[in-house]
Order: structure tokens, then C-alpha cells, then sequence
């Protein structure tokens, strides 16, 4: 899975969210609705964890993912279901772009309660 609205979409039902739009002026940029503050109210906002230190973090934490940085690359950690993804690079951005993937994943293998399912894209 290569275009990042498809791994946006993916990682989003992972998580729990809708994507219900995009910003026109952001090509990666979808607008969510969810429970984000676990309040059980549908809100809707702008989310970008492949810009977002903060969403992609919670994204991670969502999914009981472990991020570790290594010389040469960067893993993203399922701890619960023991799977791991590599983005071969030690930057912070690589760091969100594997969350991302490994949440997109998820989604597309119906491994999480919060979404996901056989119609997902393939990676």
C-alpha cells in the first residue's frame, strides 16, 4: 500500500476513526470522526500522523505498538499481536510512516477490534 490516503484510511479504522473528508490544501491530510477523547461523544477533526508527532504517538499507544530507533532504521513493535515493521530510516518522520504503516496494516489483515476487516486495501 503506497498512496498515503489509502494508509491514512487504513490506520484511521485501525484506530477507531472515520475518515469523513480531506483537506483540499493537504493531500494527506484527512478529517476524522471518532471518540477522541474516550468522552463517548463522535467528534470530528484534522488528523495527520505522518505530520504529527502527537497523532502518530497516540496512534502507537492506541495499538499497544513499541517504537524503537536503531542505528540504521526504525521499528514499530505490535507488542500484543508480536509482529514488527522496519521503515529503514532513524528520522522522526520515518518513525510516524512505520506507526502509520503498522496501524495500516492492521487494519487491512482485520487485526484489531477497532476497525478493519477483508475489504481493506492490501499493503
Amino acid at each position: 500500500m503506497d498512496d498515503d490516503r489509502a494508509l491514512l484510511e487504513a490506520a484511521a479504522r485501525a484506530a477507531g476513526y472515520a475518515v469523513v473528508g480531506w483537506d483540499g490544501a493537504c493531500a494527506d491530510c484527512p478529517i476524522v470522526e471518532g471518540d477522541r477523547l474516550g468522552s463517548g461523544h463522535k467528534v470530528r477533526w484534522y488528523w495527520m500522523p505522518l505530520h504529527d508527532d502527537g497523532d502518530a504517538l497516540r496512534l502507537a499507544h492506541a495499538l499497544n505498538f513499541s517504537v524503537a530507533f536503531y542505528v540504521d532504521h526504525t521499528e514499530v513493535i505490535d507488542t500484543i499481536r508480536k509482529q514488527s515493521w522496519i521503515e529503514p530510516d532513524t528520522t522522526l518522520e520515518a518513525a510516524r510512516r512505520a506507526i502509520v504503516r503498522a496501524a495500516a496494516f492492521l487494519a487491512a489483515a482485520g487485526s484489531t477490534g477497532a476497525g478493519g476487516g477483508a475489504d481493506a486495501p492490501p499493503l
